[in-house]
C-alpha cells in the first residue's frame, strides 16, 4: 500500500514507454532520494522494467491507446481507478493526452487529493479550427483539464494558449519557473572541445567551411520542414550551405511525397536516422525549428546548451527556448522567405554566432538545468498538499 495520508506518494502516468524514458528520467529518481514513495504507470513495454529499477519506482503497465476516443479508454480508466485504491497516492501527475485523460478521470473517482495534468503541448492546434476533430481534441483535453486540481504548463506561452482556447483558467494554471518538462543535462550537451565539431563534419562528408544548418526531430508536416528546406534551397543557392536532419520520417504522419523526395534527393541534405543528437549539434553552425506547435521544444534547448544559436518561429512553445536577438532569432510560422533571412543574417557574421551561442548556454544553465527543474517540481509537489482541502479531510 501506498502512503497517500501523509502525502509522500507520488503517481506518474504517461501513454507509452518513450515518453517516461526521454522526459521523466532523472525526475523519478530525484523524488526518490527526497524520500517519496514512486510509482509509474504506461502502457506496456520490455523496456520499462529495467527504467523503473533504474529510478528506484514501482511499476504498473496499463494498456491506453494513442487514438481518439474508445471503448479502450474505458477499460483503461477501470484499470487506473483500481491502481489509484491500491496505491493510494497524494499526488497523481499525468501527461500525455490518453494518460491524463484516463488518470485524470480516475483520480477523481479515486478521489487522489492532488491531481497535476502536465500540459506538454496541444494536439488540436494541429487540426483545423471547427473540424470534428478539433471539436473531439478540444473536448478531451477540456474534460482533462477540468479533473486536474492543477494544470502544470511546459511554457508560459502554451499557459497563454490554453487559457485562450478555454481548456483551463489562470487560477488552475501554472508554470515552474521558465518552464521546461524535465530540464536539460547540461553534462551531456555541451559546447565541444577542441576539434571534436571538425571531427563530427568530417565523419558526415562536410567540406570545411561550409555553413551547416541542423534540424533535430521527427520529418512531419507539423515541423514546418517544407519551410526549412524552401529557405535551406534559397541560402545555398547563394554560398555552400549543408543542410543535417537528425531524425527520420514518421510513417504515422508522412510529409508530403514531393518533400521527402527532395530530402533524399539533394545531395547537400543529410538525414542521419533515428540516433543520438548530442553528437550531431556540435557540428551545426546554426540549429532550425521551423514548427507550427510546441509545448517547449527540448531540441531548441539542447542545441543552446552546446552553445549553438537557434532560429525558431512565433508558435505556441518555441519562443520560450529562445532570448530574441540574444540566443537566437524568431520568424513567423510557414515563413520561409524570413527563415532565410535569418540564415543569412547568422551567416554573415560568425561572431554573432558566437555570442548567441554562448548566451544560450548560459541562458538554459540558469533556467533550465535539470537539478532546478527537478528541485521545482518537487516544490511544487509540497505547496500543492500544503493547501489540499481534500489532503486535510484524509
Amino acid at each position: 500500500m501506498g502512503d497517500g495520508g501523509n502525502g509522500r506518494t507520488v503517481l506518474y502516468a504517461v501513454t507509452v514507454a518513450t515518453s517516461a524514458i526521454v522526459l521523466l528520467r532523472g525526475q523519478l529518481a530525484t523524488l526518490r532520494e527526497h524520500g517519496w514513495d514512486v510509482a509509474l504507470v504506461s502502457s506496456p513495454d520490455e523496456r520499462l522494467p529495467a527504467f523503473a529499477a533504474d529510478q528506484g519506482v514501482r511499476l504498473f503497465p496499463v494498456p491506453m491507446t494513442r487514438g481518439l476516443l474508445s471503448l479502450a479508454d474505458l477499460r483503461a480508466i477501470v484499470a487506473a481507478v483500481r491502481i489509484l485504491r491500491s496505491v493510494r497516492p497524494a499526488v497523481v501527475n499525468a501527461s500525455t493526452p490518453k494518460a491524463a485523460l484516463v488518470f485524470g478521470v480516475a483520480g477523481v473517482l479515486a478521489r487522489v487529493p492532488v491531481r497535476v495534468y502536465s500540459l506538454w503541448g496541444l494536439r488540436l492546434e494541429g487540426e483545423r479550427r471547427g473540424s470534428l476533430r478539433f471539436r473531439v481534441l478540444w473536448l478531451a483535453e477540456r474534460v482533462t483539464a477540468m479533473a486536474a486540481t492543477t494544470v502544470l504548463c511546459a511554457s508560459g506561452s502554451l499557459r497563454d494558449r490554453a487559457i485562450g482556447l478555454g481548456l483551463t483558467t489562470p487560477a488552475r494554471s501554472r508554470v515552474l519557473g521558465r518552464g521546461s518538462t524535465n530540464g536539460v543535462d547540461l553534462e551531456r550537451f555541451r559546447p565541444p572541445g577542441p576539434g571534436e565539431a571538425d571531427g563530427v563534419r568530417r565523419d558526415l562528408g562536410f567540406p570545411p567551411g561550409e555553413l551547416v544548418v541542423g534540424f533535430v526531430g521527427r520529418l512531419v508536416a507539423d515541423k514546418g520542414v517544407g519551410a526549412l528546406l524552401d529557405a535551406f534551397t534559397e541560402v545555398a543557392a547563394e554560398a555552400p550551405t549543408r543542410l543535417l536532419l537528425v531524425g527520420d520520417v514518421d510513417d504515422a504522419d508522412p510529409l508530403p511525397p514531393d518533400v521527402l523526395a527532395r530530402v533524399r534527393a539533394d545531395p547537400r541534405i543529410v538525414l542521419t536516422g533515428v540516433v543520438d543528437p548530442a553528437r550531431y549539434y556540435p557540428a551545426m553552425d546554426v540549429f532550425v525549428l521551423p514548427s507550427r506547435r510546441e509545448g517547449l521544444p527540448n531540441v531548441a534547448l539542447e542545441a543552446a546548451a552546446t552553445g549553438v544559436p537557434v532560429v525558431t518561429t512565433r508558435a505556441t512553445g518555441c519562443p520560450d527556448a529562445v532570448v530574441e536577438d540574444v540566443t537566437g532569432l524568431l520568424v513567423d510560422v510557414d515563413d520561409a522567405d524570413g527563415l532565410a533571412e535569418a540564415l543569412r543574417t547568422l551567416r554573415a557574421d560568425p561572431d554573432l554566432r558566437a555570442r548567441m551561442g554562448a548566451a544560450g548556454r548560459a541562458f538554459v544553465a540558469e533556467h533550465f538545468a535539470e537539478a532546478l527543474v527537478w528541485e521545482r517540481v518537487e516544490g511544487c509537489y509540497r505547496d500543492l498538499l500544503a493547501s489540499s482541502p481534500a489532503l486535510a479531510t484524509r
